[in-house]
């Protein structure tokens, strides 16, 4: 696939790499640990692509993450929370295998539903379907 725009340069200091095609901000994790000390500059990192009065659609890869800390687990079902009200929504995807089980113990996947693919996240993203209560349909959690 083919990404339109990417708004960060190779070898930057920015925690996500960050490119938009129709409609949807597909963004990769460029760090292989997320660690609590990281977690006010991912956040401003990600609430950098709200635009008010856009819907922000984020299908976001977390392939190379091997730590995510609680503190950005708990970052990202916040943003998640605050975006479903204005009509917004994330959708993670390549999640590796334990953070997926720990998403999963802990119940965290229906506030972060977790697709299948890059593919699979972007067309749910985009379908605009519900995040709450209970996770996306057709999710693969």
């Amino acid at each position: 696939m083919q990404l339109t725009t990417a708004r960060t340069r190779p070898g930057s200091d920015q925690i996500t790499r960050i490119a938009f095609k129709d409609g949807v901000h597909s963004i990769r994790i460029a760090l292989p640990e997320i660690r609590t000390h990281d977690t006010n500059r991912f956040r401003k990192e990600l609430a950098a692509l709200y635009e008010p009065g856009k819907p922000l659609l984020i299908a976001m890869s977390l392939k190379r993450v091997n730590i995510l800390s609680s503190a950005c687990m708990g970052m990202l079902v916040e943003f998640s929370d605050a975006l479903a009200p204005v009509g917004c929504g994330l959708v993670l995807y390549d999640v590796p295998k334990d953070i997926s089980k720990m998403l999963k113990k802990l119940g965290l996947h229906k506030q972060l539903p977790i697709a299948k693919s890059g593919d699979h996240a972007r067309k749910l993203v985009r379908a605009n379907m519900p995040v709450h209560p209970g996770g996306i349909r057709g999710s693969a959690a």
